[in-house]
């Protein structure tokens, strides 16, 4: 059988307008496949090209930089450099989705999430509103939203950072797409979420066949979940094959040393001193509005985003507030700097 994604010879370079000499090549020579239902990695440091790979698939970069294209992406036998704009966007948000690595700045600000999500169902399923509006609701509920009839209203600063990445999620997946491009999918997520959401793409990898480019720098979780992986460095695949060949005996210098950089250390001993800041008995509420079905039918529901929280910190010490996505640890440090209103006392 064919491969889904084929990449042959891809190379870019982005020009210059005030320089015409002045060109950077950023992909040099990248070659990959990708089966249907399998999962590669990309793996990388930042700069080296795994982000400009995925957005090249989809011809993205087109859309706000001048870059100038060689070699060949075929999808499911068509070449993907070779489709005007109308055949794209049948592809884009339909066979081809991609989870990007900043939700906040994918997202669109003034929209709800919910106009967003559906935006996909509508253009490319054919439902009506309702319909639609119903199945986001079952998508931000299946991505780990809680409370998604509410959510549905919301904007993106509305939520944290974790729910903008659940959001994005859960768009990609509304067409249940034969590839799924995932750039840094788990970024803000903490590690039970991010168990979660990687456990549902592998559910619905599974149960649709779709196929997984997963870009990423967490060598755990390519070890966990990606049959094949490519290292790359300054725009080349310098090693290329099996995860646990890779891992288990790497031949690339890079390579050797992306394995090495795992960190390994011990904690540090607590210190003592003197109280800096202490916190009592602090809370902070937030009341979201739903639209309801009329003028006169809008739900309000009240979120206890800090509840009842007390602790201090000693001068020249570090106290690490952990908690899942929305548990309320950011809102928690707005607080502190009275970036939002608040009961109970800092001192």
């Amino acid at each position: 059988m064919a491969p889904l994604l084929k990449i042959t010879d891809l190379s870019l370079t982005f020009l210059n307008d005030q320089d015409p000499e002045g060109e950077n090549p950023v992909l040099t020579d990248v070659c990959l496949e990708l089966n249907h239902g399998a999962t590669h990695a990309l793996v990388g440091e930042s700069g080296s090209g795994k982000s400009v790979t995925a957005l090249s698939i989809l011809r993205l970069l087109e859309e706000s930089s001048r870059v100038r294209t060689s070699g060949r992406i075929v999808f499911d036998g068509r070449d993907i450099l070779s489709l005007n704009q109308k055949e794209l966007r049948r592809i884009r948000g339909d066979r081809i989705a991609m989870i990007f690595q900043e939700p906040m700045t994918s997202l669109n600000p003034v929209y709800t999430i919910g106009s967003q999500l559906q935006e996909s169902l509508l253009l490319h399923r054919g439902m009506n509103k309702s319909e639609a509006r119903a199945k986001a609701i079952r998508l931000l509920g299946r991505t780990g939203v809680s409370q998604p009839e509410y959510r549905i209203d919301s904007y993106p600063h509305q939520l944290s950072g974790g729910q903008r990445q659940r959001v994005m999620i859960a768009m990609a997946l509304a067409c249940r797409p034969d590839l799924l491009i995932a750039d840094e999918p788990t970024t803000a997520l903490d590690v039970s979420i991010q168990d979660q959401i990687l456990a549902l793409i592998k559910d619905i990898q599974q149960e649709y066949n779709m196929a997984v480019l997963l870009i990423t720098h967490d060598l755990t979780m390519v070890h966990k979940i990606a049959e094949t992986v490519s290292i790359m460095q300054q725009g080349r695949i310098v090693e290329q094959g099996r995860t646990t060949t890779i891992f288990q005996a790497p031949r690339h210098p890079y390579t050797k040393h992306l394995l090495d950089s795992v960190p390994s250390g011990t904690p540090l001993p607590c210190k003592d001193g003197p109280d800096l800041i202490t916190l009592s008995h602090l809370r902070c509420e937030f009341v979201l509005k739903s639209a309801g079905n009329g003028l006169f039918k809008r739900k309000k529901t009240v979120i206890k985003a800090v509840d009842d929280v007390s602790l201090h910190v000693r001068q020249g010490t570090t106290l690490g507030i952990v908690g899942e996505s929305g548990s309320g640890k950011t809102t928690l440090g707005q607080c502190l700097l009275k970036l939002n209103n608040s009961t109970g006392t800092i001192t």
